[in-house]
């Protein structure tokens, strides 16, 4: 797994892959937030949104989950999330 933040460009970057080439992964993401923004490289998996009610988290948090599915014998070793970083609480 990979992280990091781009304060230049402002958003948060997560990478979630396996070295493995013959073991598929099925993950599910959960990333706590301060907004509902995030581009991911998954467009066939949906985002979930919650939103915690303003009078329990006045912030404006919000819980979203997705699915990674790692493929290595497709290709596919990785997925990436990328959230604003003036979005980005806890991941």
């Amino acid at each position: 797994m990979k992280d990091a933040i781009d304060k230049k460009h402002g958003f948060y970057f997560l990478r979630v892959g396996s070295n493995s080439d013959d073991t598929n992964l099925d993950l599910k993401i959960k990333m706590f937030l301060q907004g509902d923004q995030l581009e991911t490289t998954e467009k066939d998996e949906k985002v979930y949104i919650y939103k915690y009610p303003k009078d329990k988290f006045p912030g404006g948090d919000y819980k979203l989950t997705t699915f990674c599915n790692i493929r290595p014998g497709q290709g596919k070793k990785s997925c990436d999330f990328l959230v604003p970083t003036t979005h980005h609480d806890r991941t």
